[in-house]
């Protein structure tokens, strides 16, 4: 998590009061690492779906695990009271960003961020070549999600960042 971190605060710059949302923030390992190093005194809202990783989301500092999915969680004007919103390797998880990303967009506070952390669908990991289609199915169109943020009117920004992965051959 490390490298994703430090792309996060690369892009974005918190104020310790923010208040902070984590979209399929998962097991909150990431969620905690980011109220870690961007040293926020409230604890990050930590949304998924999946109550067994939430279950590990309840024992880190600084995150409040939420049991939801990210429709759910949109659907629900009193959700959009957050100065930063992150969305980190998690966005191909959502079944229909147009609908979402537009009712967000007509509730937003002037001045809120939210961050989309997403993988390209090729990889140079030495995949089992079963394994590939699965990669490149779990990922996100970010040229499609781009034309969409821009055409319900929201300011987008896009970068490449790439990050080191290193695993065991065991592993």
């Amino acid at each position: 998590y490390e490298a994703m971190v430090k792309i996060v605060l690369g892009k974005i710059r918190f104020d310790e009061s923010d208040l902070v949302v984590d979209v399929g923030g998962g097991t909150g390992s990431l969620t905690q690492a980011i109220y870690r190093e961007a040293r926020l005194k409230r604890n990050v809202l930590c949304v998924d779906p999946s109550e067994s990783m939430l279950t590990l989301a309840l024992e880190k500092d600084g995150v409040t695990p939420l049991k939801s999915t990210a429709e759910e969680f949109f659907d629900h004007e009193e959700n959009y009271n957050f100065d930063k919103a992150l969305i980190l390797g998690s966005v191909h998880h959502f079944p229909d960003c147009t609908t979402m990303f537009k009712q967000w967009a007509e509730w937003l506070r002037p001045g809120s961020i939210c961050f989309i952390l997403t993988r390209p669908p090729n990889t140079t990991l030495p995949f089992f070549r079963k394994a590939l289609p699965l990669f490149e199915k779990s990922t996100a169109n970010a040229p499609a999600m781009e034309d969409c943020l821009r055409h319900i009117g929201l300011k987008v920004e896009v970068s490449e960042e790439k990050m080191e992965f290193n695993m065991s051959k065991d592993r």
